[in-house]
């Protein structure tokens, strides 16, 4: 069954990642604030799917957006949404983390 999920940030997401447990599938489509409360709404395809977890953080406008480019790994952060709180503008991200993608050899003659 396919449904609508609301999830509330609290205020450490203008600190650091918060993590929420959404149904594998889940993705998020809107946040707004409902009174005081900032809230992410998720597309849930199947709410009896396996839960994953889904990293969030908001930046305000201007913030630096951090990322990280290693050999390891590439972390990055996609927006979702902008919302609006009196004058303060504030942006939604979901936190990507992927593997590096191996560099070639060179091969010598």
């Amino acid at each position: 069954m396919t449904t609508f999920w609301k999830y509330e940030l609290t205020k450490a997401a203008l600190e650091h990642d918060v993590t929420v447990e959404v149904p594998d599938g889940s993705y998020p489509v809107h946040a707004a604030f409902q009174g005081r409360t900032l809230c992410v709404w998720f597309h849930v395809p199947d709410t009896d799917a396996s839960e994953i977890r889904c990293t969030m953080r908001v930046f305000g406008t201007g913030w630096q957006v951090p990322d990280e480019k290693s050999d390891e790994r590439i972390v990055m952060y996609q927006h979702v949404a902008t919302v609006h709180d009196g004058p303060l503008v504030w942006h939604v991200c979901v936190r990507h983390e992927y593997p590096a993608i191996a560099k070639p050899v060179e091969v010598s003659e």
